[in-house]
């Protein structure tokens, strides 16, 4: 009786021992990596912001068998919604006997919620599936869709360190079924900073030249940044926005980038401009320039060089008013004689500009003249222009 006593008592032991040391089969080294991915952000408000959650395996000996985990992703509620967790791995669904989890925290330190993802393997044993296995390549667990609240500020998105935890069956696939899960803090997370930035706009001002407005601006930062669309609009009118050019950004960089661009010969008056920011997926967001560009009437009569010159059979030339005028242009061959009139009528002060064809003209040399009669004073100017056939 005693004899047989031992011998159970022996056995047990033997189990302890053998239980204790499936518990701590994992070698020195051995760790689960997690990461965060963003797969999109719309970079404007009301847009998407989805992220993936992966892990992987480095180092795993015995069994790699998923048998529970637990991380909590760390969120700045004013700037992202939570809506919702989609495209769960299949290997972790009710077929392969598990059952997953993700829900936002309704308490709010300092505007931050976190996301609980969890997975347990409810139904997992030698009579049952086998469970997953993890492997040393990243998987995506769950990916995480958000909606952006604000696109105006960057947002940070970590993970709790004091939830971070994964076990694994001791035994592969829990089978002999003892239901023993080790478990192991997972590494460090790869996170997500300084999202969404699409652009960060660090300067955006203009100088005024005659007629000419020159537009300046600098970004300190740019993401998937495919260019800017200029745009302007007349402040006086009730006209809309107006494409006037386009500039290509950096794509992404962190550095200093500086644009610039200049809207020439604009008419007199007053306007405003702004720039529209595209990203590569054609996401796109406004920045206005601070403050109203006024352009002066001219201080003096004035009538430029036709442009291009020599030309055939079209040419332009700019003229400016200083005060509202009778205005007579009118060009000559070389012998003094009247081969067309190009303008004749009563104009208001400003800039003007007129387009001369010279279809019906013979190559050579003309001389083009303005006569502009103001408060019964004439201002004329004449220049010279060729045409060459």
């Amino acid at each position: 009786m005693l004899k047989n006593f031992k011998k159970i008592i022996l056995f047990l032991v033997i189990l302890l021992l053998s239980i204790y040391s499936k518990q701590t089969v994992f070698a020195q080294g051995t760790t689960v990596e997690q990461k965060l991915e963003l797969i999109q952000n719309n970079q404007i408000l009301g847009g998407a912001f989805t992220i993936d959650y992966e892990i992987k395996g480095t180092n795993l000996t015995g069994s790699s068998t998923l048998g529970t985990l637990n991380a909590d992703i760390v969120y700045d509620s004013t700037k992202l919604r939570f809506i919702n967790g989609t495209n769960w791995n299949t290997g972790l669904d009710s077929v392969n006997g598990y059952s997953v989890n993700i829900q936002s925290n309704d308490v709010e330190h300092n505007s931050n919620r976190w996301l609980r993802i969890s997975l347990t393997a409810v139904n997992v044993s030698n009579s049952n599936p086998a469970g997953f296995n993890l492997t040393g390549s990243y998987f995506t667990v769950v990916r995480i869709n958000f909606i952006i609240l604000n696109a105006d500020n960057p947002v940070t998105l970590t993970i709790k360190d004091i939830t971070n935890q994964v076990g694994f069956f001791a035994n592969s696939g829990n089978s002999p079924d003892n239901s023993i899960i080790n478990n192991l803090a997972l590494s460090p997370p790869l996170i997500i900073s300084g999202q969404p930035l699409p652009v960060e706009l660090s300067s955006f001002n203009f100088d005024v030249s005659e007629r000419n407005v020159n537009l300046k601006w600098s970004t300190d930062f740019e993401h998937n940044n495919a260019g800017f669309d200029i745009e302007r609009k007349s402040s006086s009118k009730n006209d809309g926005w107006v494409k006037i050019g386009r500039t290509d950004g950096h794509g992404n960089t962190s550095s200093l980038s500086r644009y610039a661009y200049s809207d020439t010969k604009i008419l007199a008056g007053k306007y405003n401009y702004r720039l529209k920011q595209i990203d590569v997926n054609g996401n796109y967001k406004y920045y206005d320039l601070n403050g109203i560009v006024e352009i002066d009437n001219p201080k003096k009569f004035d009538i430029s060089q036709n442009y291009p010159n020599p030309f055939n059979p079209t040419t332009k030339i700019d003229y400016a008013l200083p005060l509202d005028s009778k205005v007579n242009i009118v060009i000559y061959d070389m012998l003094g004689r009247e081969i067309k009139s190009v303008v004749q009528e009563q104009q208001k002060a400003g800039y003007y500009t007129v387009q001369i064809n010279a279809t019906d003209f013979a190559s050579g040399t003309y001389f083009y003249r303005m006569i502009a009669n103001a408060n019964g004073n004439n201002n004329i100017i004449t220049k010279k222009l060729s045409v060459i056939k």
